[in-house]
């Protein structure tokens, strides 16, 4: 039986570019004449393990979810690969792939377009000299549905109730469970509205209280929120699986009861009006120079006293140096601190 990646799928498109060593590959395929995602090659199988387990999960708690299964093929549909984790792989070595249903373009004709790779200066090292170079990818631009959802897409998606509560929903899923990066490209707007790109969990720590969104996007879901019961009704029927999050924390090294008990006390807290306003109030990061003394609940910034009234005393600073500036940022899930301290 031959297990080769290109001898699984006929290649359509990639969908993006790989702009880091360690990026695994995404593309679009056809599997057996089904329409098919696939995301790979990992490096191990622990990502997409995970992937299935939070299936399971959003089909517990009545979200839409993507079908998905992991297969373990050597890949060879990329010859001569030079970015990406795909660029270091062992030949003949099988590898997991996460192979799920296409909602995007499904059999319809996909359009490309051609860019140019752009690399940090954190990576041109690794990547020695390739910035520049061209990749073919997927071209969304005039995609009706199926599409990853967009700033402008989210104001038609607002009229529709039903589809804007699963939007919220997915949102309020990933902050339950610290799936991190809430960009709008992971959520996609087809018959349903999914979240995607959901192989890891637990990090919590990544996000902030509120939830960093975009200032409109904020504005938008609170007042939905404000107008609408749907949301409130449907994290009542969300009852956790102490058996799923169990198999997570094997995968992550997490320690199960304290993992469980922080997603119980994080459900108790989005079942509340309130909290979920406050969820969604944006606040900018403040930036400040030469910072040089943090107490209880005021900074002192060259003399000057500038006063946090967002701070309580579950909440935390968090100072990240960098030269000669200093992020505060803050955050209300960690709980393990002396308060006295701010």
């Amino acid at each position: 039986m031959d297990i080769s990646e290109s001898n699984t799928f006929i290649f359509r498109a990639r969908a993006q570019e790989i702009d880091r060593p360690e990026k695994t590959d995404t593309y679009f395929a056809y599997k057996d004449k089904s329409a098919v995602f696939v995301k790979g090659p990992f490096e191990n199988d622990s990502g997409p393990k995970i992937n299935l387990i939070i299936s399971n999960i959003k089909h517990d708690f009545g979200l839409p979810y993507i079908k998905s299964s992991i297969m373990y093929l050597i890949p060879d549909i990329f010859e001569n690969p030079l970015f990406g984790f795909r660029s270091s792989i062992l030949k003949n070595m099988k590898y997991p792939f996460l192979v799920s249903e296409d909602k995007t373009f499904n059999n319809s004709d996909l359009q490309t377009q051609t860019i140019k790779v752009e690399y940090s200066k954190k990576h041109k090292r690794y990547f020695r000299g390739m910035s520049g170079n061209s990749i073919e990818i997927v071209d969304f631009t005039n995609i009706n549905n199926g599409f990853p959802i967009t700033l402008s897409h989210l104001h038609d998606i607002n009229k529709n109730n039903v589809l804007m509560c699963e939007f919220i929903l997915n949102i309020l899923f990933r902050y339950l469970f610290g799936i991190p990066d809430l960009a709008l490209q992971n959520f996609i707007k087809s018959d349903h509205i999914y979240s995607v790109d959901e192989d890891v969990v637990f990090k919590f720590d990544h996000f902030m209280n509120p939830i960093n969104l975009d200032e409109k996007l904020c504005k938008l879901i609170k007042s939905f929120i404000t107008i609408n019961d749907c949301i409130i009704k449907k994290l009542q029927n969300w009852k956790l699986n102490r058996s799923f999050i169990y198999d997570l924390c094997e995968i992550t090294g997490n320690d199960k009861k304290e993992t469980y008990a922080i997603l119980k006390e994080t459900l108790l807290e989005i079942r509340n009006r309130k909290s979920l306003i406050k969820l969604f109030t944006f606040q900018k990061l403040i930036i400040f120079r030469n910072v040089y003394m943090i107490e209880k609940r005021k900074i002192f910034y060259n003399d000057d006293e500038v006063y946090f009234d967002f701070l309580t005393k579950n909440d935390i600073i968090d100072e990240q140096f960098d030269s000669d500036k200093v992020i505060v940022t803050y955050t209300e899930r960690r709980k393990d601190f002396d308060d006295t301290s701010l």
